[in-house]
């Protein structure tokens, strides 16, 4: 054999090992690596949302305004120690999970509620929710708000509304006199001759932001002392007003 076979038997073996050696290298990227695969496990789980939790509440409007503490029982869902690693036919006879896998374990949380609370209203607390196994977080807690009935206070919207009996004497000249809120009593000036069905505004009384209305109902007196009949006539004779049902039609 001379040089030149040698060195042409030379090339061709290179060519061959770095065809070979390329063959290598794409199997290789194709074949996944076992940590790429645990890394898409931990992805998976991470991916995983904890379901959350619904509970419902009811408040006076007081706490509405101000807010309040309540206490919930939530259910944590932890994995079941009897039959994990089992297959879901083996877990059917499961006397701790009865074949679910997991196990609930209930316990009670506490939370404050914000103030500005209206009835229907959802109240998102994170991560205060049951725990869920699959990706070991807690879900969110929420909470539905209803607002209870109050004996003369009445939500409409964000305003509270109340009806306020007022004496005729209170009704014709004038007076200060209290009024009942969802925090209180305020005192509210009652102009003179203020008519039966008028509405006065109470501002930033209601819900969240909203007022209070308050509409004025007049108490006529139950009965008058002759005196007091003498002192009406004489005003009515004074008084001069004319017909308050002059301007109606009356059809016949």
């Amino acid at each position: 054999m001379n040089n030149n076979t040698v060195a042409l038997a030379d090339t061709d073996y290179q060519r061959n090992n770095m065809q070979t050696q390329s063959d290598l290298d794409m199997t290789s990227a194709k074949r996944p690596s076992a940590n790429k695969k645990l890394s898409d496990s931990k992805l998976r789980i991470a991916a995983i949302q904890a379901l959350p939790t619904g509970v419902e509440t009811t408040v006076t409007l007081k706490e509405a305004i101000r807010g309040t503490v309540r206490s919930f029982r939530v259910n944590d869902r932890t994995p079941c120690n009897t039959c994990t690693g089992l297959k879901p036919g083996n877990r059917l006879h499961c006397s701790e999970c009865k074949g679910l896998g997991y196990k609930q374990i209930e316990r009670t949380v506490e939370v404050q509620l914000p103030g500005s609370l209206l009835t229907g209203q959802e109240i998102r607390l994170d991560s205060l929710g049951g725990l869920d196994f699959r990706s070991g977080k807690n879900g969110d807690l929420i909470v539905r708000i209803t607002i209870s009935d109050h004996p003369y206070l009445k939500v409409d919207g964000k305003n509270i509304c109340c009806i306020l009996p007022v004496s005729l004497y209170e009704a014709v000249l004038g007076a200060e006199i209290e009024v009942p809120t969802a925090t209180g009593k305020v005192v509210m000036k009652l102009q003179p001759l203020t008519q039966s069905g008028r509405i006065y505004r109470l501002k930033g009384l209601g819900l969240s932001g909203g007022d209070q209305l308050v509409t004025i109902e007049i108490i006529m007196p139950q009965m008058l002392t002759k005196e007091q009949v003498a002192l009406f006539q004489k005003i009515k004779e004074k008084a001069g007003d004319s017909n308050p049902r002059g301007d109606l039609i009356f059809s016949h």
